[in-house]
Protein backbone atom coordinates (compact mmCIF):
# COMPACT_ATOMS: atom_id res chain seq x y z
CA UNK A 1 0.00 0.00 0.00
CA UNK A 2 1.19 3.46 -1.07
CA UNK A 3 0.01 7.14 -0.57
CA UNK A 4 -0.16 10.70 -1.84
CA UNK A 5 1.45 11.97 0.68
CA UNK A 6 1.90 12.44 4.31
CA UNK A 7 -0.21 15.25 6.43
CA UNK A 8 0.76 16.78 9.66
CA UNK A 9 -0.11 14.75 12.69
CA UNK A 10 -2.56 17.95 13.37
CA UNK A 11 -4.06 18.19 10.05
CA UNK A 12 -6.55 17.12 8.47
CA UNK A 13 -8.11 16.12 4.76
CA UNK A 14 -7.30 14.17 1.52
CA UNK A 15 -5.08 11.61 0.91
CA UNK A 16 -5.15 9.11 -1.78
CA UNK A 17 -4.67 5.69 -1.00
CA UNK A 18 -2.55 3.02 -3.50
CA UNK A 19 -3.03 -0.26 -3.21
CA UNK A 20 -0.99 -3.41 -5.42
CA UNK A 21 -0.25 -2.49 -8.84
CA UNK A 22 -0.94 1.50 -8.36
CA UNK A 23 1.62 1.41 -5.74
CA UNK A 24 4.16 1.86 -9.04
CA UNK A 25 2.47 5.48 -9.68
CA UNK A 26 2.87 6.82 -6.19
CA UNK A 27 5.83 9.19 -7.89
CA UNK A 28 2.81 10.50 -9.74
CA UNK A 29 0.26 10.88 -7.35
CA UNK A 30 3.05 12.87 -4.58
CA UNK A 31 4.17 15.30 -7.39
CA UNK A 32 0.76 16.55 -8.09
CA UNK A 33 0.12 20.24 -6.93
CA UNK A 34 -2.40 20.73 -3.61
CA UNK A 35 -5.27 22.48 -2.63
CA UNK A 36 -5.61 23.61 1.50
CA UNK A 37 -7.73 25.50 4.08
CA UNK A 38 -5.30 27.20 6.41
CA UNK A 39 -5.79 29.00 9.61
CA UNK A 40 -3.71 31.50 10.46
CA UNK A 41 -3.03 32.77 13.90
CA UNK A 42 -1.30 36.36 14.25
CA UNK A 43 0.42 37.58 16.85
CA UNK A 44 2.10 33.97 18.23
CA UNK A 45 5.55 32.57 17.56
CA UNK A 46 6.06 29.00 17.94
CA UNK A 47 9.15 26.83 17.40
CA UNK A 48 7.37 24.49 15.35
CA UNK A 49 5.11 26.83 13.70
CA UNK A 50 2.08 25.69 14.58
CA UNK A 51 -0.10 25.51 17.98
CA UNK A 52 1.65 22.25 18.71
CA UNK A 53 5.30 24.03 19.74
CA UNK A 54 6.90 26.07 22.30
CA UNK A 55 5.61 29.54 22.45
CA UNK A 56 8.66 31.46 21.37
CA UNK A 57 6.47 35.27 21.44
CA UNK A 58 3.09 36.32 22.22
CA UNK A 59 1.61 39.49 21.76
CA UNK A 60 -2.21 40.68 22.15
CA UNK A 61 -2.94 42.19 18.66
CA UNK A 62 -6.06 44.47 17.29
CA UNK A 63 -8.12 43.17 14.47
CA UNK A 64 -6.22 42.58 11.55
CA UNK A 65 -5.74 45.33 8.32
CA UNK A 66 -6.88 43.69 5.22
CA UNK A 67 -5.69 46.52 3.36
CA UNK A 68 -2.07 45.61 4.20
CA UNK A 69 -2.55 41.79 4.59
CA UNK A 70 -3.93 41.53 0.67
CA UNK A 71 -0.81 43.29 -0.59
CA UNK A 72 1.07 41.08 1.65
CA UNK A 73 -0.48 37.99 0.04
CA UNK A 74 0.26 39.18 -3.12
CA UNK A 75 3.67 38.89 -2.89
CA UNK A 76 3.45 35.17 -1.73
CA UNK A 77 2.08 34.37 -5.12
CA UNK A 78 3.75 32.93 -7.80
CA UNK A 79 7.25 30.91 -7.90
CA UNK A 80 8.92 31.77 -4.38
CA UNK A 81 11.49 30.38 -2.36
CA UNK A 82 10.88 28.81 0.84
CA UNK A 83 13.24 27.42 3.79
CA UNK A 84 12.07 24.50 5.02
CA UNK A 85 10.77 24.05 8.59
CA UNK A 86 12.74 21.96 11.03
CA UNK A 87 9.81 20.35 12.06
CA UNK A 88 9.48 18.60 8.90
CA UNK A 89 10.21 14.64 7.23
CA UNK A 90 12.67 16.14 5.52
CA UNK A 91 16.08 14.02 6.01
CA UNK A 92 19.86 15.00 6.81
CA UNK A 93 22.04 12.35 7.02
CA UNK A 94 19.34 9.80 6.76
CA UNK A 95 17.09 11.23 9.71
CA UNK A 96 13.79 13.18 9.74
CA UNK A 97 14.44 16.91 10.77
CA UNK A 98 11.94 17.02 13.34
CA UNK A 99 14.17 14.76 15.32
CA UNK A 100 17.11 17.23 15.20
CA UNK A 101 14.53 19.56 16.42
CA UNK A 102 12.92 18.12 19.10
CA UNK A 103 16.67 17.53 20.45
CA UNK A 104 17.23 21.28 20.11
CA UNK A 105 19.85 20.99 17.64
CA UNK A 106 18.93 23.29 14.27
CA UNK A 107 20.56 21.94 11.05
CA UNK A 108 21.40 24.27 8.04
CA UNK A 109 18.74 24.00 5.18
CA UNK A 110 18.68 25.47 1.91
CA UNK A 111 15.33 27.61 0.80
CA UNK A 112 13.62 25.68 -2.21
CA UNK A 113 11.42 26.90 -4.67
CA UNK A 114 7.68 26.27 -5.11
CA UNK A 115 5.23 27.75 -6.34
CA UNK A 116 1.46 29.45 -5.36
CA UNK A 117 -1.17 29.34 -7.38
CA UNK A 118 -3.38 30.61 -5.89
CA UNK A 119 -4.73 32.57 -2.29
CA UNK A 120 -8.29 33.32 -1.45
CA UNK A 121 -9.41 34.90 1.84
CA UNK A 122 -12.38 33.05 2.86
CA UNK A 123 -12.34 34.35 6.19
CA UNK A 124 -11.24 36.64 9.59
CA UNK A 125 -12.13 36.75 12.81
CA UNK A 126 -9.83 38.93 15.58
CA UNK A 127 -6.55 37.80 14.72
CA UNK A 128 -7.41 34.44 13.06
CA UNK A 129 -7.15 34.78 8.63
CA UNK A 130 -8.70 31.77 6.78
CA UNK A 131 -7.48 30.94 3.45
CA UNK A 132 -7.88 28.50 1.05
CA UNK A 133 -4.20 28.26 -0.86
CA UNK A 134 -3.50 26.45 -3.72
CA UNK A 135 0.12 25.25 -4.35
CA UNK A 136 2.64 23.10 -5.97
CA UNK A 137 4.11 19.75 -4.42
CA UNK A 138 6.43 20.27 -1.46
CA UNK A 139 4.74 23.74 -0.05
CA UNK A 140 5.32 23.71 3.43
CA UNK A 141 1.93 25.58 4.95
CA UNK A 142 3.47 25.98 8.42
CA UNK A 143 6.36 27.97 6.94
CA UNK A 144 4.41 29.97 4.61
CA UNK A 145 2.16 31.14 7.43
CA UNK A 146 4.97 31.51 9.41
CA UNK A 147 6.24 34.30 6.57
CA UNK A 148 3.39 36.06 6.18
CA UNK A 149 3.20 36.28 9.90
CA UNK A 150 6.74 38.24 9.88
CA UNK A 151 6.02 40.41 6.92
CA UNK A 152 2.83 41.18 8.66
CA UNK A 153 5.52 42.28 11.78
CA UNK A 154 3.51 40.35 14.56
CA UNK A 155 4.21 37.21 13.77
CA UNK A 156 2.07 34.33 13.00
CA UNK A 157 1.66 30.34 13.48
CA UNK A 158 -0.63 27.40 11.86
CA UNK A 159 -3.63 27.40 13.58
CA UNK A 160 -5.66 24.74 11.57
CA UNK A 161 -5.33 22.68 8.36
CA UNK A 162 -7.60 20.79 5.70
CA UNK A 163 -6.20 19.65 2.74
CA UNK A 164 -8.68 19.78 0.48
CA UNK A 165 -7.70 18.83 -2.73
CA UNK A 166 -4.51 17.11 -4.34
CA UNK A 167 -4.23 17.55 -8.47
CA UNK A 168 -8.13 16.87 -9.79
CA UNK A 169 -9.39 14.89 -7.07
CA UNK A 170 -11.36 16.47 -3.84
CA UNK A 171 -12.38 15.71 -0.64
CA UNK A 172 -15.69 16.16 -1.48
CA UNK A 173 -15.35 12.66 -3.32
CA UNK A 174 -13.64 11.63 -0.52
CA UNK A 175 -14.76 9.01 2.01
CA UNK A 176 -14.11 8.49 5.70
CA UNK A 177 -11.50 5.69 7.00
CA UNK A 178 -14.39 4.30 9.30
CA UNK A 179 -16.63 4.07 6.15
CA UNK A 180 -14.00 2.83 3.44
CA UNK A 181 -13.08 -0.05 6.46
CA UNK A 182 -16.60 -0.83 6.33
CA UNK A 183 -17.02 -0.71 2.84
CA UNK A 184 -14.13 -3.11 2.26
CA UNK A 185 -15.56 -5.61 4.63
CA UNK A 186 -18.70 -5.70 2.70
CA UNK A 187 -18.60 -4.85 -0.40
CA UNK A 188 -15.57 -7.35 -2.38
CA UNK A 189 -16.80 -5.39 -5.61
CA UNK A 190 -14.66 -1.91 -4.54
CA UNK A 191 -14.51 -0.46 -8.23
CA UNK A 192 -18.02 -0.63 -9.16
CA UNK A 193 -19.04 0.88 -5.45
CA UNK A 194 -17.63 3.80 -6.76
CA UNK A 195 -15.76 4.38 -3.48
CA UNK A 196 -12.14 2.93 -5.57
CA UNK A 197 -11.01 3.83 -8.76
CA UNK A 198 -9.43 0.87 -11.00
CA UNK A 199 -6.21 1.87 -12.70
CA UNK A 200 -7.86 1.57 -16.41
CA UNK A 201 -10.40 4.45 -15.13
CA UNK A 202 -7.58 6.75 -13.84
CA UNK A 203 -5.63 6.95 -16.76
CA UNK A 204 -8.60 6.62 -19.41
CA UNK A 205 -8.03 9.99 -20.83
CA UNK A 206 -3.90 9.80 -21.22
CA UNK A 207 -2.17 9.20 -24.66
CA UNK A 208 -2.96 5.90 -25.97
CA UNK A 209 -1.27 3.83 -28.14
CA UNK A 210 -2.70 1.10 -30.04
CA UNK A 211 -0.84 -1.89 -30.96
CA UNK A 212 -0.56 -4.47 -33.94
CA UNK A 213 -2.41 -7.89 -33.04
CA UNK A 214 1.08 -9.81 -33.28
CA UNK A 215 2.43 -7.25 -31.08
CA UNK A 216 0.23 -8.10 -28.13
CA UNK A 217 2.22 -11.22 -26.26
CA UNK A 218 5.55 -8.58 -26.14
CA UNK A 219 3.75 -5.98 -24.56
CA UNK A 220 1.99 -8.46 -22.38
CA UNK A 221 5.28 -10.09 -21.33
CA UNK A 222 6.64 -6.53 -20.34
CA UNK A 223 8.59 -5.85 -23.32
CA UNK A 224 9.07 -2.11 -24.10
CA UNK A 225 7.36 -0.21 -26.44
CA UNK A 226 8.84 0.59 -30.16
CA UNK A 227 7.45 1.73 -32.94
CA UNK A 228 7.53 -1.23 -35.29
CA UNK A 229 4.66 -2.48 -32.39
CA UNK A 230 2.18 -0.02 -33.29
CA UNK A 231 -0.50 0.06 -35.82
CA UNK A 232 0.73 3.24 -37.74
CA UNK A 233 3.56 4.20 -40.04
CA UNK A 234 6.43 6.54 -39.38
CA UNK A 235 4.48 9.75 -39.94
CA UNK A 236 1.54 8.49 -37.29
CA UNK A 237 4.71 7.92 -35.02
CA UNK A 238 6.21 11.50 -35.16
CA UNK A 239 2.00 12.97 -34.49
CA UNK A 240 2.30 10.41 -31.36
CA UNK A 241 5.70 11.39 -30.05
CA UNK A 242 4.32 15.21 -30.52
CA UNK A 243 1.05 14.75 -28.76
CA UNK A 244 2.57 12.85 -25.66
CA UNK A 245 5.01 15.66 -25.70
CA UNK A 246 2.59 18.64 -25.01
CA UNK A 247 -0.02 16.36 -23.00
CA UNK A 248 -1.03 18.33 -20.13
CA UNK A 249 -3.11 15.97 -18.21
CA UNK A 250 -3.29 14.32 -15.20
CA UNK A 251 -0.30 12.44 -15.52
CA UNK A 252 2.34 13.31 -17.91
CA UNK A 253 4.93 10.70 -20.02
CA UNK A 254 2.11 7.78 -19.35
CA UNK A 255 0.90 6.40 -22.42
CA UNK A 256 -1.70 3.27 -22.37
CA UNK A 257 -1.32 0.73 -24.70
CA UNK A 258 -4.13 -0.50 -26.08
CA UNK A 259 -5.28 -3.26 -28.84
CA UNK A 260 -6.69 -3.03 -32.10
CA UNK A 261 -9.92 -3.30 -30.40
CA UNK A 262 -9.37 -0.61 -28.24
CA UNK A 263 -8.68 -2.75 -24.58
CA UNK A 264 -6.04 -1.72 -22.61
CA UNK A 265 -3.87 -4.02 -21.63
CA UNK A 266 -0.67 -2.41 -20.25
CA UNK A 267 1.12 1.46 -19.18
CA UNK A 268 4.42 2.25 -19.70
CA UNK A 269 6.22 5.35 -19.20
CA UNK A 270 7.99 7.38 -21.73
CA UNK A 271 11.49 7.40 -21.47
CA UNK A 272 12.86 10.52 -20.65
CA UNK A 273 13.81 12.44 -23.69
CA UNK A 274 12.28 10.18 -26.24
CA UNK A 275 10.81 12.86 -27.98
CA UNK A 276 10.42 12.93 -32.01
CA UNK A 277 13.33 14.82 -32.31
CA UNK A 278 15.66 12.25 -30.50
CA UNK A 279 13.83 9.03 -32.48
CA UNK A 280 16.31 7.95 -34.88
CA UNK A 281 15.32 4.58 -35.19
CA UNK A 282 11.35 3.23 -36.01
CA UNK A 283 12.99 -0.09 -33.78
CA UNK A 284 14.08 2.01 -30.87
CA UNK A 285 12.55 1.52 -27.70
CA UNK A 286 10.61 4.69 -26.16
CA UNK A 287 9.00 3.31 -23.36
CA UNK A 288 9.37 1.38 -20.38
CA UNK A 289 6.41 -1.25 -18.99
CA UNK A 290 5.45 -0.37 -15.34
CA UNK A 291 2.26 -2.00 -15.27
CA UNK A 292 0.47 -5.46 -17.24
CA UNK A 293 -3.00 -5.84 -17.31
Amino acid sequence: MGHSGTLDPAASGLIILLINRATKFSNKFLGLPKEYIASIEFGTETDSMDLDGRIIRFRKIADLDMGRLNSILMDFTGRIKQLPPMYSALKHKGKPLYKFARMGIDIKREPREIEITGIEVLETEKNILKLKIKCSSGTYIRSLANDIGKAYGTGAVLAGLIRTGIGDFSISAAKAVDEVLNMAGNDRKAGSSGWMISLQELFSENTSVYISKGSEKKILNGSPLRADMMDTDKKGLQVLLRELKNYKGRFDKVIAVRTIGGDMIALHEQITGSYVENIKSFDEDFTKSVVIF
